[in-house]
């Protein structure tokens, strides 16, 4: 990555591969210098990603996931954080001083959980995704079963506290 590419491509994201605190922290300041107003991903591996935590947040990091993302999580991660106007915090292990709970949660469950963000109903849902009533009543189990809520509001509720905490909406 160099600066003429960001400035030539004007990207909407980038994603930054890192292998350490330091080596991650040095590329967001070299990308935030290029480009103020680019979104970053940064993925590296837990231990480093638990390192970065909320002081990122506002210089353009809206995602960090641990190096066990595969590409279409983190599309995911990144549409949502879009969608919702949020940073996104998702290691696959929680860790004392993390910045959240990772909920474990499939593509598909984000993508309901994200509806149910909206205030979408379950045929709603089904309808905007494309997939059975059946399924999406499933898939709204899931939901509630790997985030420990007993309601799609709670559910909600620790999706924003939890999930999200550098919400900036």
């Amino acid at each position: 990555m160099t600066p003429t590419f960001v400035r030539h491509y004007q990207p909407d994201w980038l994603v930054l591969m890192a292998d350490s605190g330091h080596h991650a922290r040095n590329l967001i300041s070299a990308v935030g210098g290029i480009s103020p107003g680019l979104s970053i991903a940064v993925v590296a591996a837990d231990e480093v990603a638990g390192t970065l935590g909320r002081a990122h947040w506002g210089r353009g990091v809206r995602v960090i996931a641990g190096s066990s993302a595969t590409p279409s999580r983190l599309m995911c991660l990144m549409t949502t954080s879009d969608q919702l106007d949020v940073a996104v915090f998702d290691l696959a292990a929680t860790r004392s001083g993390s910045a959240s709970v990772a909920f474990h949660l499939t593509d598909r469950e984000w993508q309901v959980l994200l509806q149910l963000t909206r205030g979408r109903s379950n045929s709603e849902i089904a309808k905007e995704l494309a997939i059975s009533l059946n399924t999406v009543q499933f898939h709204v189990g899931n939901v509630l079963r790997k985030t420990g809520a007993r309601s799609r509001a709670e559910a909600i509720v620790k999706f924003a506290r939890c999930g999200f905490p550098g919400a900036t909406r």
